[in-house]
């Protein structure tokens, strides 16, 4: 019998805890979205999933741009679920770059419609407010990539146990083996 061992992230809706993040659809905003920051090349897009606005970072191929968002009160050693939508406007190489600055996340290759992206990320012992913001842009990517519905919840890591034994990531019993 498999055991799973590390069962992680109950749902937003059942029991997570919802992060305050400014201006996640982009919807807000004068010149540029509220709330958001862009350092590199890339622009504020209209008309895009839903109908709503979206972000969209450029490269080279050679470089790194990217939107960074407002500070996130985020608890320290505290679990979190970031959640957001992706597609490649243009171009290929290099790769999307995904969640907080402490805890990137690489997607690589993503195709060119719309789709749901999640990673699981813990606060660091102290949260420092220069480091606990999001980042969703691109690295040595040559084109455009585009994001849309940030969202950011608290989940609590489920672990298993088999009697005394408690399981971790990585971790399973099959019958008397480890």
């Amino acid at each position: 019998v498999w055991v799973p061992l590390f069962l992680l992230v109950m749902t937003a809706a059942a029991h997570g805890q919802a992060v305050n993040v400014q201006n996640p659809g982009f919807e807000v905003g004068a010149s540029g979205p509220a709330g958001w920051a862009l350092t590199g090349d890339g622009e504020w897009l209209s008309a895009q999933q839903g109908g709503g606005r979206a972000i969209a970072a450029t490269g080279d191929g050679q470089n790194t741009s990217y939107w960074r968002s407002a500070p996130l009160p985020l608890i320290p050693n505290a679990v979190y679920k970031v959640s957001f939508l992706a597609r490649s406007v243009s171009g290929e190489g290099g790769t999307p770059i995904t969640g907080p600055v402490f805890s990137n996340v690489d997607l690589g290759p993503i195709g060119s419609e719309w789709r749901s992206y999640s990673s699981i990320f813990a606060a660091p012992n102290e949260v420092r407010p220069d480091e606990a913001w999001l980042r969703f842009g691109q690295w040595h990517h040559e084109g455009t990539v585009s994001f849309d519905n940030v969202q950011v919840t608290r989940v609590e890591p489920l672990h298993s146990r088999i009697e005394d034994l408690l399981l971790g990531e990585g971790e399973d019993v099959l019958g008397n083996a480890y």
